[in-house]
C-alpha cells in the first residue's frame, strides 16, 4: 500500500504541472523535427525543383517505352484466309451436248456456219460467281461473250455456252473460261 500513500501525497498542483511539461516537450520535438527537415536555401530550392522538372520530362518517354516493350507485342502477319476457288476439271469443244447436259463428242474443227458449244466442268463453286465464256480469234480479239451465274455445287457440273461462227474466216479460234473475272482456262479449234 505504500505506492497507493505516495500518490496520494502528490498535489493536484505538481500533476498539472507535469501534464504542462510533457506538452512543451512534444511540442519542442515536433519544432525539431520540423526544421531539421528543412535544410538549405532558395537557391538550392531551386536548383533541386529544375533538377525534378528535367526528370519529369524524361520519365513518360521512358515508361512508355518500357511499357511498349513489356506488354506490347508487334503486330503480327494475319493468317491467309482461304478463299475456295472454283476447279476446272474438263474443257471440251463439242457440237453437241446429251440430256444432262454434258458432251457428245470432243472437236478439234468445226465447218464453216456450225455451231459450237463449249462444255466446262466445274467444280467447288459456292454459288453467286459469274462464269464467263469467251470466244476469240487468233489475235485474242473478243468476238462472243456469255455470262452465267452459278449455283452452289459440290461435285462436278457442266456448264456450256454456244457460238455461232457464222461469217468469220477459216483459221483457228480459242475459247475461254473466266469465272468473275479470272482465266481458269482456254482450249483453241479451227473453223472450216
Amino acid at each position: 500500500m505504500g505506492s497507493i500513500d505516495r500518490r496520494a501525497d502528490r498535489s493536484f498542483a505538481d500533476l498539472v504541472h507535469m501534464r504542462g511539461w510533457r506538452g512543451a516537450v512534444c511540442s519542442a520535438l515536433v519544432v525539431l523535427l520540423v526544421v531539421s527537415c528543412s535544410t538549405g536555401d532558395a537557391r538550392d530550392e531551386r536548383k533541386f525543383e529544375a533538377q525534378e522538372a528535367k526528370r519529369t520530362q524524361q520519365v513518360p518517354a521512358v515508361q512508355q517505352t518500357e511499357l511498349a516493350n513489356t506488354f506490347l507485342q508487334p503486330t503480327g502477319t494475319p493468317m491467309a484466309t482461304y478463299t475456295p476457288r472454283a476447279l476446272l476439271s474438263e474443257l471440251v469443244i463439242t457440237t453437241g451436248l446429251d440430256a444432262s447436259g454434258a458432251p457428245t463428242n470432243d472437236v478439234s474443227s468445226v465447218s464453216q456456219g456450225q455451231s459450237v458449244t463449249l462444255a466446262a466442268r466445274l467444280t467447288a463453286l459456292t454459288g453467286g460467281e459469274t462464269i464467263t465464256v469467251q470466244w476469240l480469234d487468233n489475235n485474242g480479239t473478243v468476238l462472243a461473250s456469255a455470262d452465267q451465274i452459278a449455283e452452289p455445287t459440290s461435285g462436278p457440273r457442266w456448264f456450256t455456252s454456244t457460238w455461232q461462227p457464222a461469217g468469220v474466216p477459216s483459221g483457228i479460234y480459242a475459247a475461254a473460261v473466266r469465272i468473275n473475272g479470272d482465266l481458269l482456262d482456254s482450249i483453241t479449234f479451227r473453223v472450216g
